[in-house]
Parts: C-alpha cells; structure tokens; sequence
C-alpha cells in the first residue's frame, strides 16, 4: 500500500493468554462518517471505476466515497485505499470498463513484487499464502481449514454466506521481529502481537514459530475475521458493531470450533471460550458489577472498546452474547448477523437503533436476554 494513502483500519489491543496482544480492526472511515453530515459525502452510484495516479503508484479501481475529507477507492485486488483530501483531477481518469477484480495469478504476482525473493506464495482454493521458501503446505492447508469450518459453522446455524469476489490474502513473516516491522510500515499500532486482520488491506498478518495454544486461539480469531468480511457475513463498506464482530471472532477462539463436527457432537464445554470466562467469572459472578447494564451499553455503541479499563470486559461480553444466541437461538444469531451485513454503506448505526433491532430481531429486550444468559451460563445467577 502506498505510504501516500493511510489505511482505513485502526487497530486497538488488549492483552491476550500467555502475554500475547489482541488486536481488532475499527472502520475508522465508519467512525469518521458518524461525525459528517450525510449531505457532505458524495457516493456515485453506480460506483464508477477510476485510475487513481498517487505519485507513487497508479491504482484502478471502484471510487466509493468522494467527500471534502475523505477519498475512498476499492482497488482491485481487493484493498481499501483512503486520503484524506479528494485528489485533484488531473490526478483521477474515469474508465470506461466494469470492475474486474484482479486474478489469483495477477494478484500472485503482485504479492511476489511486493515481499521479494525470500518469500513465496502458494495459492489455494480461498487463499494466497506468503510464506518464507520451502515452508511447506503448513499454513496453506490451516487457513483453509479454518475458512472451511468457519462457512461450515455459519451455515450450520443459518447464516447467508457468499463466496467472496477477491482471493484472500494470508501474509505469515519469518519471525515476530519480521511481523512487527510490516505493521509499523503499515503504520499499525501494537505490542506483543500474534497476528491481526486489517480490514483495509483484507489480509491477516502473523508470524512462522513457536505455535502454542495461545498464539493458535489469535490466528483462529484473525481467521475468523477475514472469513467473515469476505463471505458477506460482514460488510467492510458499513458499520457493523463490534461487540457482534469481535464476538464471533472469540467464538472461533477454541480449537473445536474448527472441527467440523463439533455442533452435531454436543460437546458445547468444548466450545467454551475459557479466557472470556475466567474474566466473567472474575468480573460479574458476585454481582459486584451490573452485567445487565454493561450488555446494554455494548450493543447500543462501541465506547466499552474504546475505554482501555474496559476492553478486556468488551470482549467477553461480546463472546458472552454470541456465544449464546448460536448455541440458544440460531434463528436469531442468524438473523443479526444477516441484518447488520445488508445494512446500507456508509450509514450512522445510531445507539437507539442497534438496541431497537437487537430487541426486534431476537425477540427479547435486552434485559431479558441477560435473564436468559445468566439461565443459560449459571455460574453468572
């Protein structure tokens, strides 16, 4: 990605099992739309394809947004490319050809220029994989894997996924000295990271080495996201809220979600989310702390996320919720899901509204559902 163009994704953390960092993707492009008055942001429509001359490299692609603030292009391997400043036009040709998105050899290459000779990149059915020469089909066939399960589990549970319209993008540097150096080129914040999914560029980075438990449960998280984003489960291009996105993704934390058989199995303790539960444990077990309440200000906004005293407690409330809507009412996670990926692009999802549909979609207030959870998981009564 051009230096000139800043990614669309921020990235916050929180600390994970065994010292390792957890990241998240935010749509700061959404967070900054929320703040605009919806007559300042030109959206065409259709979206007309563009040449984009950056000074530093020529991008083709979908012009999304044209506002005083903010330029954003879909280019066609599948990058969220934004300035914010609108390009002069003499720096921008209208073409007159649909979007084609780029090819898994065209987009191959690409990849080759860009990580040079040490690197190769082996294609699957879903996936372009960068990896160090001569590493093997390790990473390939897992990222497969846990794509696989991941659509598997959706469908499972009624959720409309789709095939995704670009390959996906899986970057796995040397070592955690090597990932570390790509994300503050990319200008990504973090510390002692296993690996994260940006949803800018629509790739997950993580690093080759010493793969425990802990560092497997961040990938499988990583994972779940890029899925997710590319099988219409989410949109990149509308707000989804994050205790639903950062939810799923810790539901895809233990190994058995990515076991194709473990909802036909009944083994749902194996399906538990340990981390989020020593913390709920910790946190809400003696009634200390109002969960009824911290539910209810999670699904109406994404200030919880945004408090560092609160995050660790953002993202397991957030399994929490997801946990038991797939596993207690799949119609209804189904539904949620499904709803928040059709909501319209670059539309405000107000707190009001997110609470409306949560209550109108599973059917009980939100009060209710905490009855429901706490009935559901009784070490919380």
């Amino acid at each position: 990605m051009s230096q000139t163009l800043s990614a669309v994704s921020d990235c916050h953390k929180i600390n994970g099992p065994a010292g390792t960092t957890r990241i998240g993707p935010i749509l700061t492009f959404a967070l900054w739309l929320a703040g605009c008055a919806c007559a300042s942001i030109a959206i065409a429509q259709p979206h007309k394809v563009v040449e984009l001359s950056t000074g530093k490299e020529t991008l083709i692609g979908l012009q999304l947004v044209q506002a005083s603030n903010l330029y954003l292009l879909l280019a066609t391997d599948g990058q969220l490319h934004q300035l914010r400043t609108p390009p002069s036009p003499a720096t921008v040709r209208t073409l007159n050809s649909p979007f084609t998105p780029d090819s898994a050899v065209a987009m191959r290459a690409k990849l080759t220029r860009e990580f040079g000779p040490k690197m190769e990149v082996v294609a699957t059915k879903h996936f372009l994989i960068v990896q160090s020469k001569g590493r093997g089909k390790h990473w390939p066939e897992m990222f497969e894997n846990l794509h696989r399960q991941f659509t598997h589990q959706m469908r499972l549970r009624g959720v409309d996924v789709r095939s995704g319209r670009f390959p996906m993008v899986a970057v796995v540097l040397p070592d955690r000295a090597a990932l570390q150096a790509e994300l503050d080129r990319q200008q990504i914040s973090g510390g002692n990271i296993a690996g994260v999914y940006v949803t800018s560029s629509n790739r997950v980075y993580t690093f080759d080495g010493g793969m425990n438990e802990s560092t497997a449960a961040v990938i499988r998280h990583e994972a779940a996201h890029q899925s997710a984003f590319n099988c219409n489960v989410h949109s990149r291009l509308n707000e989804t809220p994050k205790w639903i996105s950062e939810g799923l993704g810790m539901m895809f934390e233990p190994a058995a979600m990515s076991n194709a058989s473990g909802k036909e199995s009944g083994r749902t303790n194996e399906r538990l989310n340990a981390e989020a539960m020593l913390l709920l444990r910790s946190r809400y077990a003696d009634g200390a702390h109002s969960l009824s309440s911290d539910v209810r200000r999670l699904i109406s906004g994404d200030e919880m996320f945004q408090t560092p005293a609160e995050i660790a407690d953002a993202y397991a409330i957030s399994w929490l919720v997801m946990h038991f809507l797939s596993e207690r009412k799949p119609a209804q996670f189904a539904a949620l899901l499904n709803h928040t990926a059709a909501r319209p692009p670059f539309e405000t999802y107000t707190p009001a509204a997110r609470a409306a549909d949560f209550n109108r979609i599973v059917g009980r207030s939100i009060e209710d559902t905490v009855l429901d959870i706490k009935a559901f998981m009784p070490f919380l009564r």
